[in-house]
């Protein structure tokens, strides 16, 4: 089965690749939405910080 695979292939302390999209050779696509969930987690990251800050220093 060959697939088209659309993404970034990273490099750090192990490689790693960031797939948006993976389509087989029979039409089947599969998205992914990792960068969303990126932003979302990353937000969400800030928000607890600032949050356990306020009630720390309320503390």
């Amino acid at each position: 089965m060959d697939v088209n695979a659309l993404g970034w292939f990273r490099r750090g302390v192990a490689p790693w690749m960031d797939l948006i999209q993976l389509q087989s050779d029979s039409g089947t696509t599969v998205n992914s939405y990792h960068r969303f969930w990126s932003f979302v987690m990353g937000i969400g990251s800030i928000a607890l910080g600032i949050a356990s800050l306020f009630v720390t220093l309320a503390a």
